[in-house]
């Protein structure tokens, strides 16, 4: 029927393929309370680093410590904000709880981002690298390292 009509039918899958792959990796570099008290654990990223035409990511991120601390088993809630300084550059817009604060240097991972993670987005206003895709082929093994110029 299309072709009779002489129709080009195109069909984006979108992010359904892609689930249950990639994670977005932001390193700590800095943290500092806000006026209400509130923990805000600074990455070396920026929220279009991260972008979704959803609200918000649903899935929690996992702190991965750079270095070991003993004692360190207190929960912290934190927001993740973003190189901008700007109120819209929160990364994520709730509260997250983690194991413990995090220390600078920690990584922030991002689970499940393979359909998000949009950095064509990405400036270099902040002059931070463009971002790094890893592929690995577990056919052959092989992995590899693509980095967009834009």
């Amino acid at each position: 029927m299309l072709r009779e009509r002489n129709i080009e039918l195109r069909m984006e899958p979108g992010r359904s393929l892609l689930d249950q792959t990639g994670m977005t990796m932001a390193k700590v570099i800095h943290r500092k309370k806000d006026q209400r008290g509130d923990w805000l654990i600074g990455l070396e990223m920026n929220r279009s680093q991260l972008m979704s035409s959803s609200a918000d990511y649903l899935l929690d991120p996992i702190l991965i410590p750079m270095q070991k601390s003993a004692g360190d088993s207190i929960p912290a809630a934190v927001f993740f904000t973003g190189g901008y300084c700007l109120e819209q550059d929160l990364i994520l817009k709730r509260k997250i709880t983690l194991q413990h604060l995090p220390y600078i240097g920690d990584i922030i991972c991002f689970p499940n981002t393979a359909g998000y993670m949009m950095h064509f987005y990405e400036t270099q206003s902040h002059l931070y690298d463009f971002t790094t895709n890893l592929v690995i082929n577990q056919d052959s093994e092989e992995m590899l390292i693509e980095r967009d110029e834009l």
